[in-house]
């Protein structure tokens, strides 16, 4: 089965400065889906992300929640956030805690996506997103922000 898309390779950066903090707290279901991108900057407001958000992005390479200056507030993820973003390698979390995956084990975040993607997350935090429902399905993926796998040093 092939998904249309509407654009391809371009990027989308939800810009935080000293002055003007992003207001985006939440992204619905389906909201990128099919959408061509190739690296999405999320501000570190983001609360939520619906199911279905990004998926069939066959161009997209790199997510970043938030950033090491505000850190982020990502507390949950719906089911196949990230499906089928085959050439997907590498997802940034900049929090200070495991965002929640609301469909747990049952709705893998990363179901079909790219074979080499990593998860980079604050160092003091890779275990317990390794424990984590949902995230322990991609727990070999999972690093400390900053270490060479993947490129992210």
């Amino acid at each position: 089965m092939t998904h249309a898309t509407r654009n391809e390779h371009f990027s989308v950066t939800f810009t935080d400065t000293q002055e003007q903090k992003s207001a985006l707290t939440s992204i619905g279901a389906y909201a990128f889906s099919c959408s061509g991108l190739q690296e999405v900057v999320l501000p570190a407001a983001l609360q939520t992300v619906g199911q279905n958000a990004f998926i069939y992005n066959l161009f997209l390479e790199t997510v970043v929640f938030g950033n090491a200056e505000d850190g982020s507030t990502l507390a949950s993820m719906d089911a196949f956030v990230f499906a089928r973003d085959t050439s997907l390698q590498s997802v940034t979390l900049y929090g200070a805690s495991v965002p929640t995956l609301a469909a747990g084990e049952s709705g893998d975040i990363f179901a079909m996506a790219g074979e080499d993607f990593y998860v980079y997350v604050p160092s003091d935090l890779v275990d317990d997103y390794r424990a984590a429902a949902g995230w322990s399905l991609v727990g070999d993926r999972i690093v400390a922000i900053g270490t060479a796998e993947g490129g992210n040093a």
